[in-house]
């Protein structure tokens, strides 16, 4: 019990009351035992929003269970820890309690939640460049297209995914020959060189350009 990695914790369900906690529940929350145990969960509430801790009681007292409900819980000082919290009721001396288990999962979520940042920035820059830009497979099926791209050639980006970049070339011999000029790893200088070719908008209207390829090998 109290040698485990996550941290658990009983309470009585007729009142509510912690009867028991592990030292990894008071490590993690901050508390000591004499300010959990015996305590109403009314006074010292670990959840930071009340709806979470209902739909958990609903599930128990439906289920007499939950498993893994994600979830934000409130440390002593106010912080905050996001758990897995699985939970189970049982009998004890014949009286309803429940034994709850968090796994603190709050490294991961800080990772996703700077992953999610880290694509958010990434998507206002790349939006933010004038000149248009494509990212394409080594097949040239287009991946990625920034707001200028689609400005430029009138497209929506749904129209263009997965498509292959042939369908921007004015002429589709210029297509075949750049394939073969900027085909990786054939050859690796093509982030040296700058290409002038013809393409078309939607609409069909051809227009010059001055294009560099670079490769994110």
């Amino acid at each position: 019990f109290n040698s485990s990695p996550d941290a658990i914790f009983i309470i009585r369900l007729s009142d509510r009351t912690y009867m028991e906690a592990n030292k990894r529940f008071l490590d993690l929350f901050g508390y000591s035992r004499d300010e959990i145990i015996h305590q109403s969960t009314s006074v010292v509430s670990i959840w930071s929003s009340p709806s979470d801790q209902e739909h958990k009681v609903t599930k128990i007292t439906q289920n007499g269970f939950c498993n893994n409900f994600e979830a934000a819980f409130l440390k002593k000082d106010g912080s905050t820890v996001h758990g897995l919290i699985s939970a189970k009721r049982f009998l004890l001396q014949d009286t309803p309690h429940c034994i709850s288990i968090i796994r603190d999962i709050s490294s991961q979520k800080n990772a996703q939640q700077e992953i999610i940042a880290h694509q958010r920035l990434f998507e206002t820059m790349f939006n933010a460049i004038p000149d248009a830009i494509f990212i394409t497979d080594a097949n040239r099926k287009i991946l990625l297209a920034n707001q200028s791209a689609l400005t430029i050639f009138g497209y929506d980006f749904d129209e263009l995914h997965s498509q292959s970049t042939e369908v921007l070339y004015a002429d589709p011999a210029m297509f075949i020959e750049m394939g073969a000029a900027v085909s990786y790893p054939q050859n690796r200088n093509i982030d040296s060189k700058q290409y002038s070719i013809q393409f078309k908008n939607k609409q069909g209207v051809t227009f010059p350009s001055e294009t560099l390829f670079r490769s994110l090998l």
